[in-house]
């Protein structure tokens, strides 16, 4: 971007500030600023020299051009020590390597903070603060390591000046100095003064504005003075600017402020000490009045939009319009987005590589990621890369309206993985694309993230390129990952995310997976506040969507079909539509889950071990070969009611390397331990199941699995099938069985318990055997009808009512509806059956159609 354009955009980022801020407290800083050293930078090849230090190591505030989104505890200063910050260019004598003092775990006399180290501290262009050098490596020719600021025996030697720049277009209230400061022995200077420094007109001219007067603060106006004492020994400070000078300073916007150490009292020739981890620390305000209080990384900016086309765009252009494009990603990767922005792909066209935005959004103005001039899809090829789109570190992002593939060799012409700078550690396979492959990856590394949308996203053809072909199924459509480290306090989360009218299409293993890293065996952190909705799932090697640790999940209005596919040999060729492990507050309704393959799971929805709240309901089962119903172990309140289940269970252990018989009930206790662990109030009601006569799947309540409620259930098998072989555990259980009705009964190898109160009459169906939900509703006159025991209140599969205390039909549907027999085409489901023709339609029932028509 030329430089003129891009100060113009920066001066109106800057000035644009939100109308309604908060008040301040000046007694409560509330956006802290620091900006210092915790090593310094000597003039010459010897540590006698004096300092001349410009760059503090912690410059979370220190840009040449200070703009992007950085830190929320980064603000704009700059800062000098020793000759660079007056006209005279006091420097004291040098530096001290020393290892055996100072380099505090914080700044002054505040409590141990690592996050106040330089190395946990950005600076303006994202990177990680640094130290100058390692402590104690060299006692010369700095940068290579040097430490604390060294004073000696004359005027010059004793007296060392600082400095700080307010780079912004807000006041800053400087509230403390910090710094450490060492007697080094009897002999050596003891009384530290710190003094203002008005300067002489120059460019050394400062300007600290006393708020009571509106006046500069006087020149050499002393701000500290004091006694620290015989040495050896190190005084923690931070001066408290407020008190000392008895009424608020600042520093105007594009003005500085000079400092001076002095050891007053002379020692002897051979005595020396120091001053170590030096920094300003204050507020901005909006106004000199100091009445609001901001933080000038969030203030609202001017949004920017860049428009990127692989055909007519050029990275010299400065990608504002579309006739000004840029072209590349590693253009766009660049640049460092704020609030409001968007990136623009032009429709149609493709880019291979990894496209890695940085920059964060806000909840009121998010980053987009989109596309521009039409409707077909621009495609992100990943090309090898260990993803076509990648987050890692910021967030508030909408993005949609892309196309995301990534099936390409990770080694590029020359044999050397495609690995993009930055993106690495074991987490991520050292960010190659050859053992693990993603289409869209967001990554909370260093940080919680939160507030993410995806929409009208196609994602297809995530295969890595491994080695070892026991890596060929890794690929994974999208990932939410954090990586936490609970030992060091690092505990890292992923919330706030809304999926919606997403295609994802053969992929070698999830097609969308939650993921935390670190967190096992925790149960005090999880992702929160995730939807997923109306979206598409075809060819999933694995299962269409994973959630592990998650909390307060909605699943709804989804279609996961041929999931665990065989359709390429890479695939993983095992998966249930969709499953839980160790999260809570699920809710998984309205989906049609279709046609699941391999051999152990597989079926439409399970319930895997370590959940609470999950409840499954209102979703269309056809077809999945491991079968309806998996409840596993350590799960509480959990399970399935008002839904249809219709062919599911065809598994036949020992064919095509099944490892188990496909079941229509799974309750188990497994929880991948030799003991097992039971659940607890576990649930299966007013479910509908029609089972054809080419198969015979199981029922099996295992030994240990707990609580199990079962009743309400509709079972029908088609005539002439093999008889339907059921198992139910004594030890380690308690069951509520009752009003459950089986079809016909000589079908059924029942359980002494299953039979209790149990039906044996044609439920009568409209049309058994169809490929439609709505075949299974239940006809006037059928034996199933108000047979039921009252369990819950709400609405049943079709979103008729259940009222309370009154006992429903048996099954999913509790409709009174009357049909007619005339045949028209079904509109509903994409097997064409005879349709039923409603003469009585319920309240909504466009609206639940719809919900199923997917």
């Amino acid at each position: 971007m030329p430089l003129a354009m891009r100060f113009l955009r920066d001066f109106a980022r800057e000035h644009a500030i939100a109308g309604a801020l908060a008040l301040a407290c000046l007694s409560s800083p509330a956006n802290a600023a620091i900006v210092g050293w915790q090593t310094f930078s000597n003039c010459g090849a010897h540590n006698d020299t004096g300092v001349c230090d410009t760059t503090p190591e912690n410059n979370s505030t220190w840009d040449a051009s200070p703009v992007g989104s950085i830190s929320p505890a980064s603000t704009y200063l700059s800062a000098a020590a020793g000759r660079p910050s007056s006209a005279a260019g006091r420097s004291g004598r040098g530096q001290q390597a020393n290892a055996s003092f100072l380099n505090g775990p914080g700044f002054g006399h505040e409590a141990p903070d690592p996050s106040r180290l330089v190395v946990n501290v950005p600076m303006a262009d994202g990177t990680p603060g640094t130290r100058i050098g390692a402590i104690g490596s060299s006692l010369q020719g700095a940068p290579s390591g040097t430490s604390s600021w060294k004073f000696s025996t004359n005027d010059t030697a004793r007296t060392g000046d600082f400095r700080v720049t307010n780079e912004s277009d807000y006041y800053f209230v400087l509230d403390f100095l910090h710094f450490d400061a060492r007697v080094g022995n009897a002999n050596s200077p003891r009384r530290l003064e710190v003094r203002y420094l008005a300067g002489d007109g120059t460019a050394f001219d400062n300007a600290l504005v006393v708020v009571a007067t509106g006046t500069e603060l006087a020149n050499l106006t002393n701000l500290y003075d004091a006694d620290l004492g015989a040495g050896p020994a190190t005084t923690e400070i931070s001066l408290d600017v407020l008190s000392a000078l008895a009424t608020p300073v600042f520093i105007a916007p594009g003005e500085s402020a000079g400092f001076r150490f002095v050891w007053s009292d002379f020692r002897t020739s051979a005595a020396e000490s120091q001053v170590d981890n030096l920094a300003f620390e204050g507020r901005f305000f909006a106004t000199a009045a100091l009445t609001i209080e901001i933080d000038p990384v969030g203030v609202p900016g001017v949004p920017v939009t860049y428009y990127v086309s692989a055909t007519t765009g050029d990275d010299l252009r400065d990608g504002l319009s579309p006739s000004t494009a840029f072209a590349t990603l590693d253009r766009v990767n660049s640049i460092l987005l704020r609030p409001g922005d968007r990136v623009l792909f032009r429709s149609g066209e493709q880019w291979r590589g990894m496209f890695w935005p940085k920059g964060s959004g806000t909840a009121s103005q998010p980053i987009e990621i989109g596309r521009y001039d039409g409707a077909e899809p621009p495609l992100l090829d990943g090309d090898g890369y260990q993803c076509s789109l990648l987050i890692v570190d910021d967030d508030h992002y909408v993005i949609s309206g892309l196309a995301l593939t990534n099936d390409a060799d990770h080694l590029d012409s020359s044999g050397l993985p495609k690995v993009e700078p930055g993106f690495d550690g074991p987490a991520n396979d050292n960010g190659s694309g050859e053992n693990v492959r993603f289409g869209l990856k967001v990554v909370a590394r260093s940080r919680s993230l939160t507030g993410f949308t995806l929409s009208d996203l196609l994602v297809r053809d995530v295969f890595p390129s491994p080695a070892d072909v026991g890596h060929a199924h890794r690929g994974y459509g999208i990932k939410f990952e954090s990586q936490s480290d609970v030992a060091a306090g690092g505990i890292h989360t992923i919330s706030s995310v809304d999926m919606y009218e997403l295609a994802v299409e053969r992929t070698g293993h999830y097609g969308v997976w939650i993921r935390p890293l670190g967190l096992d065996g925790i149960d005090d952190h999880k992702h929160e506040h995730f939807t997923l909705r109306d979206s598409n799932f075809l060819d999933t090697g694995g299962s269409g969507f994973v959630a592990v640790k998650a909390a307060d999940v909605l699943v709804e209005g989804n279609r996961f079909d041929r999931s665990g596919s065989h359709l390429d040999p890479r695939m993983w060729q095992r998966g249930s539509g969709l499953w839980t492990f160790d999260s809570r507050d699920v809710v998984i309704q309205y989906n049609e889950m279709r046609n699941a393959r391999g051999p152990l799971d597989s079926y439409g929805v399970h319930i895997d071990y370590n959940n609470e709240n999950v409840v499954v309901q209102f979703n269309y089962s056809y077809n999945n070969e491991g079968g309806f119903v998996q409840i596993l172990g350590a799960n509480a309140n959990s399970g399935y009611r008002y839904n249809i289940s219709v062919r599911d269970g065809s598994r036949i252990e020992g064919v095509d390397g099944a490892l188990q018989n496909g079941r229509l009930i799974n309750v188990s206790n497994f929880c991948n331990i030799a003991a097992g662990c039971p659940s607890t109030g576990s649930f299966i009601y007013n479910n509908t199941i029609w089972v054809p006569n080419t198969m015979s799947p199981e029922i099996s309540f295992g030994a240990g699995s707990g609580e199990t409620l079962f009743q309400n259930n509709l079972l029908v098998v088609e005539e002439g099938s093999s008889v339907l072989q059921t198992y139910m555990a004594e030890a380690g259980v308690s069951y509520t069985i009752s009003n459950n009705l089986f079809y016909p009964s000589g079908r059924f190898a029942l359980a002494s318990p299953l039979a209790q109160s149990a039906s044996f009459d044609n439920p009568n169906f409209v049309e058994a055997g169809a490929d439609d939900p709505e075949r299974y509703k239940i006809l006037p006159d059928s034996p199933a009808k108000s047979l039921g025991v009252p369990i819950a209140a709400g609405t049943d599969f079709f979103g008729f009512p259940v009222a309370a205390g009154t006992a429903p039909h048996l099954g999913a549907y509790n409709g009174d509806e009357v049909f007619d027999s005339i045949a028209v085409p079904s509109l509903s489901w994409s097997i064409r059956v005879p349709a039923l023709i409603l003469l009585c339609f319920g309240p909504g029932f466009a609206l639940r159609r719809n919900r199923h028509a997917l």
